[in-house]
Parts: C-alpha cells; sequence; structure tokens
C-alpha cells in the first residue's frame, strides 16, 4: 500500500492541525466531512445511479478498473485488498480510502450511498450514537 495513504478523517485532522482551511467541495461531501470532524469518524460517499450492478465489499482479484481523482489511468487495487466494488470494477479502495471517479459524489447526485468506518473496536458505542 502507498505509505502517504491516509483515510478521509486522517487527512481533514491533519489539515486543521496544520492550520489549513477544509477546502468546501459540494454540499453533501462538506456535510459529512464537518460530521465526520465533530465525531472522528471516517465518511465517505458514492453515487448509487452510478453503480454497475450491486455495489459489495470484498476482497480485490486485482485486475478491477480503478480511476481515482486526479487521475486518467486505471490503478488497479493489490490483489487481495479490501474494496467496495460492482460489476464495472472497483468503487473504492482501502476500504473506502479512495474513491473512483466513475461514482464520486456530484452536484447531480440524487441518490448517495454513505459509509461510516471505525477505526477502532473500541468505537462502536461512539458510531452507534452518532
Amino acid at each position: 500500500m502507498e505509505a502517504a495513504l491516509r483515510c478521509s478523517l486522517e487527512a481533514l485532522l491533519k489539515r486543521v492541525k496544520n492550520g489549513g482551511d477544509i477546502r468546501c467541495l459540494i454540499p453533501l461531501v462538506d456535510i459529512y466531512d464537518g460530521i465526520s470532524l465533530r465525531h472522528e469518524l471516517p465518511i465517505g460517499g458514492e453515487d448509487i445511479d452510478r453503480f454497475d450492478g450491486d455495489n459489495r465489499l470484498t476482497i480485490a482479484d486485482g485486475d478491477e478498473e480503478f480511476i481515482t481523482y486526479g487521475s486518467d489511468k486505471s490503478e488497479p487495487p493489490y490483489p487481495g485488498e479490501v474494496v467496495y466494488k460492482d460489476d464495472a470494477g472497483a468503487i473504492c479502495r482501502c476500504f473506502n480510502w479512495r474513491e473512483s471517479v466513475r461514482t464520486m459524489l456530484t452536484e447531480d447526485t440524487k441518490n448517495a450511498f454513505m459509509c461510516v468506518e471505525m477505526t477502532s473496536a473500541d468505537r462502536l458505542d461512539d458510531l452507534n450514537a452518532g
């Protein structure tokens, strides 16, 4: 895995700690970023209407199509990596830490799949309370 890869919460916390501003992206992302910071839980979202078939959390074969934001070439997940995927390829890599441009939320998103993750099993009460 890439050494610099951080979950969304880690990236947000690092930006705030270093005095940076939280970028305003689109309202739905801004809302879940605020919730993520308040409760210190990684949150991500995908556009359900862009899924090809069912979304499933599974182990990657390593040949799934995956193009991330800021790239124009496929960077398939590693064989054995935990991914969300549909019939067209990987939706998110490293659980929900890197998203595909194919299913990312946009201003036009009408139906969203939201994923809240825990970074520690002892946070289950916090997750359920949120």
